[in-house]
């Protein structure tokens, strides 16, 4: 084989073999905005993120999607910029979006290993709280390698300050989205938006409102 037809193979074969540094998106600046919840003196709040590949050890829990941001060039999962999970952003940005509607909030904090319910509810036990929201998070993160969509599946449950479960609601859907090259902030405002849409539904706020 000739030395111009070793560099043509080696031109064509390196394209696709480049493999990205790790993305990272801040989410220090963005925040929620949820609808007020009458009748309680004071909400626990517990996210449980059960998503398969936290549970699994594949991905820690600063795992927010999956992004291609060159042609041909495959990238490792988009994370979290900083060392704060995903579930206890989220636990942050809820208990202060009730506080900012004049509710007194306590996270409840939880893992993805406390892998069973009755391990989660032990905890919950311990605040003293009226109602308890649980956002349990089955699936929530972003594609823009084949898809661009939002894909997310949670259970949302109400609970009683005496660990009754008062109501659950399933809630699961996938967000197509336009093309965009502002996706580092066009990802975080979908997420706000699916979570707000998810907390701010009428049942939910009825269930703890209750």
């Amino acid at each position: 084989m000739s030395f111009l037809r070793i560099s043509f193979v080696f031109f064509l074969v390196i394209p696709f073999t480049i493999k990205a540094q790790p993305d990272t998106i801040s989410l220090d600046n963005f925040h929620l905005s949820l609808d007020k919840v009458d009748n309680v003196r004071k909400l626990g709040v517990v996210v449980w993120d059960q998503r398969e590949l936290i549970v699994e050890g594949s991905e820690k829990g600063l795992f927010l999607g999956y992004a291609k941001t060159v042609a041909y060039v495959n990238t490792d999962p988009v994370t979290i910029k900083g060392e704060l999970p995903l579930a206890e952003w989220l636990s942050d940005r809820i208990s202060k979006a009730y506080n900012d509607s004049g509710l007194a909030t306590m996270a409840v904090g939880v893992t993805a290993n406390e892998a069973t319910r009755a391990q989660v509810e032990l905890k919950m036990k311990s605040a003293n709280v009226d109602r308890i929201l649980v956002l349990q998070i089955k699936k929530l993160h972003f594609d823009n390698m084949f898809n661009w969509s939002y894909m997310a599946k949670f259970e949302i449950e109400v609970y009683s300050e005496n660990i009754e479960l008062l109501k659950a609601f399933p809630i699961s859907e996938e967000r197509d989205m336009e093309r965009t090259d502002d996706w580092k902030m066009k990802f975080p405002l979908e997420l706000i938006s699916i979570v707000e849409d998810a907390l701010n539904n009428t049942e939910v706020l009825k269930a703890l409102s209750e």
